[in-house]
């Protein structure tokens, strides 16, 4: 039930509130400011430049207005890239710069590191499709082929989608420190550390690291024994199909 309490939903449904069992700050810890003006001016200003580089990838992706399932994807992921760039490198920044930690502004820091973690979730199934995309690509035979057929693809999106809403409104969010310059599940305010660990962001991470090695040992080994590729003929091949993108 605890972890219910602690994610996104529990905040919409109880009126944007925070369950001050696990959320209520001691009254020391809101005078405490930890400025890192140098850290948090590098965090802001590569968070702004990726994300304004990153821009015209996302409008070349909208305007392919392409139905193939790995734009669909592609704009799926560039939408969790900006939002996670949004919080992880702008929104940091802006902390650091300021000495803001969790106490200051508990709502919003939750809703953003809520935020940041859904995206990484959503992210990390996004970059995994795409990986099997690849893998398709390059063996029309792929055990996993099926899943982009016409009649399927449909169903996988739904099926996204679901886990996209789950990471946001159901994992329990991330809480910032400016005295680590870090986002934690532990808002690090005196509680039982166990309390504020996510089962779920734990198995995301260890199925994604599995399965994007696994699949992107099979690409290699397809381009390299099997067709013999080179990393200079798939740069090249890579360069020259860049433009129709």
């Amino acid at each position: 039930m605890s972890a219910l309490q602690m994610s996104l939903y529990h905040v919409f449904t109880n009126s944007f509130t925070l369950w001050d069992e696990a959320y209520d700050c001691p009254q020391n810890l809101t005078n405490l400011k930890f400025e890192r003006p140098v850290l948090g001016s590098f965090f802001l200003f590569f968070g702004v430049m990726f994300i304004v580089l990153y821009i015209p990838c996302f409008l070349a992706i909208v305007q392919k207005k392409s139905r193939a399932p790995v734009y669909q994807i592609m704009f799926a992921l560039a939408i969790f890239d900006i939002l996670s760039l949004s919080v992880n490198s702008v929104c940091t920044g802006i902390f650091d710069i300021l000495g803001i930690s969790f106490c200051h502004s508990p709502l919003i820091i939750f809703c953003l590191g809520a935020i940041a973690g859904g995206s990484w979730m959503a992210g990390c199934l996004a970059c995994v499709m795409l990986a099997i995309e690849r893998c398709v690509e390059i063996n029309p035979q792929f055990p996993l082929e099926f899943l982009f057929r016409k009649s399927v693809f449909p169903f996988v999106r739904i099926l996204m989608g679901m886990y996209t809403l789950y990471a946001y409104l159901f994992v329990k969010g991330l809480t910032f420190s400016s005295q680590f310059s870090c986002w934690f599940f532990d808002p690090l305010i005196g509680k039982d550390p166990l309390l504020y660990h996510s089962y779920p962001h734990t198995i995301n991470n260890f199925a994604v690291g599995i399965a994007t090695t696994a699949l992107y040992i099979y690409i290699s080994y397809r381009l390299i024994c099997k067709f013999g590729y080179t990393t200079s003929m798939w740069l090249y091949k890579t360069k020259r199909q860049s433009p129709v993108l």
